[in-house]
C-alpha cells in the first residue's frame, strides 16, 4: 500500500457546480487568493478572475458550455461544468 498524501483547500468553495450563468468563489481565511484564472479543456485562458471580496459572484453566460477548471493563486484547482 502506499500513502496518498493529499491537502484538501477547505478554505474555498466553488458553487453551484454545474453551473449556468454564474457560479460563486467562497474564500473562508486570512490568506484568500487575490487572482483566479478559468481555462478550458485545452488550457486556453477564458477569462482572469479578480477576487476582490471573499465572496465573489462570477458571470459566465458569455461562456459555451462544457467543462473548464479554475485555478486560483494559491495554487488550488477546481472543475467546473457549464450547462
Amino acid at each position: 500500500m502506499v500513502p496518498l498524501n493529499v491537502k484538501l483547500n477547505t478554505a474555498i468553495t466553488v458553487f453551484p457546480n454545474p453551473f449556468v450563468n454564474e457560479f460563486t468563489i467562497q474564500q473562508n481565511g486570512k490568506n484568500s487568493s487575490k487572482t483566479a484564472v478559468l481555462t478550458n479543456l485545452q488550457g486556453k485562458k477564458v477569462m482572469s478572475i479578480s477576487c476582490v471580496t471573499n465572496f465573489q459572484k462570477i458571470n459566465s453566460e458569455s461562456l459555451k458550455a462544457g467543462i473548464y477548471f479554475l485555478k486560483m493563486e494559491d495554487g488550488s484547482v477546481f472543475k467546473l461544468i457549464k450547462q
